[in-house]
């Protein structure tokens, strides 16, 4: 699809982490990491390029988002990301957080390593390995939005679902059902980031 070939001349990747939308001589921005899914078959770059395809000409200007080159790559990679942005002259402001699905793996190491001023997780794929030991983020600068229906029966989901929501509504997080398809989730929550 053409979402699977997203192109643009604002996109460079940095450690295989996709940045957009990037201008040369950028001096200062708001930053969301945000981590993709898994959507089978197809490869990472296609995975982060379903998030960029979403993102394409709706960023305000002043912010940069990063989509890490894998679903469960830890944020402390994501921060050698951060660290060669500054070291082109890009002073980091603001940074939020966001994750789908898989990238709920990725987003269990952000929330246990960093502070954001808004984290937006979307129809999470709650593993016990996806359950943050800690949060470093007070509960009321994180929405969580899902809808059970889009799992099916899969054990891994059904096993976990209520543990992943129990931790978060213990750290006062505002939390959502919906009957909304996977995907549209994921757009709803990208575009509060926006």
């Amino acid at each position: 699809t053409a979402a699977d070939d997203f192109q643009s001349e604002g996109l460079i990747y940095i450690n295989g982490d996709a940045i957009y939308p990037y201008t040369e001589g950028m001096t200062n921005a708001d930053l969301v990491v945000f981590y993709h899914g898994i959507e089978t078959g197809k490869t990472n770059k296609q995975e982060q390029n379903t998030i960029l395809a979403e993102l394409e000409s709706k960023v305000s200007q002043g912010k940069l988002f990063i989509i890490p080159e894998g679903h469960d790559k830890p944020y402390s990679s994501i921060e050698g990301t951060i660290s060669e942005l500054e070291n082109r002259g890009i002073t980091i402001g603001d940074r939020k957080l966001g994750f789908w699905s898989g990238g709920a793996v990725g987003g269990k190491t952000a929330l246990e390593s960093d502070t954001f001023s808004q984290v937006e997780i979307a129809d999470p794929s709650p593993q016990s390995s996806t359950i943050p030991s800690s949060i470093r983020t007070p509960g009321d600068k994180i929405d969580m939005t899902y809808n059970r229906s889009n799992w099916g029966t899969q054990s891994y989901y059904t096993n976990n679902i209520d543990s992943y929501v129990a931790f978060l509504t213990e750290h006062e997080v505002d939390i959502n059902e919906t009957d909304d398809n996977h995907k549209t989730i994921m757009i709803r929550m990208l575009g509060k980031l926006l």
